[in-house]
């Protein structure tokens, strides 16, 4: 029997009802709600499957390329929503150029059945292959080939607020490691059922779902990537951040409480990399404030743990001041 993580090619995968859906943007009264709602509309779509040129038109809408030498077919789930796409994808070989996006993102690719080539554009960048059971780190603005010479099957999570950067940030090609199990499994297990399920964009679950994959997208970078024992702090504490960011109790003052660390050490970590812990508490609150919020005109009710943020000054406080920093000193 399969676990949860696995994925089939056609005949599985297209059991999931074939609908695209589509939800608005907020169009509420508060201008800082509005800011933090507003984005690209949602998008789920289940069960493609394309032939030849149709597989190719329908791929090139999300920046892919493709060149196959014989017929080129693929079977494909997406969820694209508030700074997360995820791709579920079954292919025939083929070389899928992806072209660079905006912004500081990192893609995640995680092969579930035949080993890939990835060739990024870069060629200063190396060559690497990846198989199952690893995962391949890479920045979205960074363009890249991924070559298959047997029938392909991987989930790919590009994430523009990451929880964690990659290691080197002037390495412009793929960071590949073994996979965390553990996270791993979970991770593949959610979205596999959201996949599976008949949750549409427009279900009031949805950007909570969307928020679940973004942490636990967070979660594997966090145990899959290789770090320095000096980062493991940094690490630790953006992982608690982002697990409380609904909880009063959030400061660093119980950062330093929880894992046990003096309260200079904390902020020197964060300094090396950057940022402050108020600046990442700031954008753990936001991050969930925009998933609590999704499409939805309204605040939440009043005995929501965040209606007090989400209806107060500080929310606009905080989103304009995390709009004035750059993006490359958030993480």
């Amino acid at each position: 029997m399969r676990s949860h993580e696995d994925f089939s090619p056609p005949g599985r995968i297209g059991q999931g009802r074939g609908i695209a859906s589509y939800g608005g943007r907020a169009r509420g009264k508060d201008s800082a709600v509005r800011g933090i709602a507003e984005g690209s509309r949602p998008i789920v779509d289940r069960g493609v499957s394309r032939r030849d040129t149709a597989a190719a038109a329908w791929l090139a809408q999300s920046g892919v390329d493709v060149r196959a030498n014989g017929a080129f077919r693929i079977v494909a789930d997406t969820l694209c929503s508030d700074g997360v796409d995820v791709l579920r994808i079954w292919h025939s070989p083929a070389r899928l150029h992806r072209t660079s996006a905006i912004g500081p993102g990192v893609r995640l690719i995680i092969p579930l059945e035949g080993a890939i080539v990835i060739q990024p554009d870069d060629p200063a960048a190396l060559e690497v292959r990846v198989a199952p059971g690893d995962i391949a780190f890479l920045h979205c603005d960074s363009p890249f080939t991924i070559v298959t010479d047997t029938p392909s099957a991987r989930t790919e999570i590009a994430l523009d607020r990451p929880l964690l950067g990659l290691v080197d940030s002037a390495d412009r090609g793929a960071v590949v490691t073994e996979a965390d199990p553990a996270s791993r499994g979970i991770l593949l297990s959610t979205v596999n059922a959201t996949f599976g399920s008949t949750l549409d964009a427009d279900s009031p679950a949805f950007p909570l779902v969307r928020a679940a994959v973004e942490q636990l997208a967070g979660a594997v970078l966090a145990t899959s990537l290789p770090r320095e024992s000096s980062e493991d702090v940094y690490t630790r504490a953006l992982a608690l951040i982002a697990a409380m960011s609904t909880d009063p109790r959030l400061s660093v003052q119980e950062i330093c409480e929880r894992l046990g660390v003096p309260k200079r050490t904390l902020q020197r970590t964060f300094a090396r990399n950057g940022t402050t812990v108020f600046d990442e508490i700031r954008r753990a609150r936001l991050t969930t404030a925009r998933a609590l919020l999704g499409g939805s005109d309204s605040p939440p009710s009043p005995e929501h743990v965040l209606s007090s943020y989400v209806r107060s000054q500080r929310l606009r406080r905080d989103l304009l001041h995390l709009e004035a920093v750059p993006a490359s000193k958030l993480g």
